[in-house]
C-alpha cells in the first residue's frame, strides 16, 4: 500500500485564454498491489487531479481510477 502527492507549476507564456497564465496542479492518491504468488503481481491506483488557475475557464478537476496486471517470466 501507498500514497502520493505530486504539485505541478505550469507557466503558458502564449496561451490563447489568457497571456502569461499559470496553473498549479496537484495530484494525490493511493495505489495497493498484491503478489500472491511469486511471479504475478496485481494492483490498482486511484488518483485525484485539481488545477488551480489564474483564467477560471481553465481550472478542472480530474479522477483516474488503474487497474495493472503484471507478470514475470524467468529462466
Amino acid at each position: 500500500m501507498g500514497a502520493f502527492l505530486r504539485p505541478e507549476v505550469r507557466f503558458y507564456t502564449n496561451d490563447p485564454i489568457k497571456s502569461s497564465r499559470t496553473d498549479f496542479d496537484l495530484l494525490v492518491g493511493a495505489n495497493v498491489s498484491w503478489t500472491p504468488v511469486k511471479y504475478l503481481a496485481l494492483g490498482a491506483t486511484v488518483s485525484f487531479i485539481d488545477n488551480f488557475s489564474n483564467s477560471g475557464p481553465a481550472e478542472y478537476d480530474v479522477v483516474t481510477p488503474g487497474l495493472v496486471l503484471s507478470a514475470r517470466i524467468a529462466f
